[in-house]
C-alpha cells in the first residue's frame, strides 16, 4: 500500500481556530465536554480540509482507493505497523464521511441498487 504525502494545514492558520471553535460548540450543546476528543475530531476536520488527504491511501499500482472495502483488502495485507497506520485513516475517513454526509450514507444503505461496493456496509450502527 502507498501513501502520498500529506498536505499540512499551518498549526497558526485560522481554520484551525475555527474548526477547534465549532467543535466546542457543538460538544458544549450535546454536554460532551472533552478536550481531547474536541481537538481530534477538529484536527481530523482540518486534515481532510485537503481533499488528497481523505483519499490518501492507494495500491501497489499507485491506483487511488476511494472505497472502504478497497481501504480495508489493502491494509489486511500489510505489516503490522502498516496496517495499524492504514486501519486509523479508514476510522478517520468513516468518521469524517458519517458527520459530514449523515443522509447520503443513509440513503446509499436503503438504495435498491448497489452500485458501490460501500453500501454493504453499516456506518450507522
Amino acid at each position: 500500500m502507498l501513501y502520498e504525502k500529506r498536505r499540512q494545514v499551518p498549526p497558526d492558520h485560522p481554520i484551525r481556530r475555527m474548526f477547534r471553535s465549532l467543535t466546542e460548540m457543538s460538544f458544549e450543546r450535546i454536554e460532551l465536554r472533552d478536550r481531547d476528543l474536541t481537538r481530534y475530531v477538529a484536527d481530523l476536520l482540518v486534515e481532510f480540509v485537503h481533499i488528497d488527504n481523505l483519499y490518501n491511501l492507494h495500491d501497489d499500482q499507485g491506483k487511488r482507493l476511494e472505497t472502504i472495502v478497497d481501504m480495508l483488502l489493502e491494509s489486511a495485507a500489510q505489516a503490522p505497523a502498516g496496517e495499524r497506520e492504514a486501519r486509523k485513516h479508514i476510522g478517520d475517513y468513516t468518521l469524517f464521511m458519517m458527520g459530514i454526509f449523515p443522509e447520503y450514507l443513509k440513503r446509499v444503505k436503503t438504495s435498491s441498487l448497489i452500485s458501490h461496493p460501500d453500501v454493504l456496509m453499516d456506518y450507522t450502527k
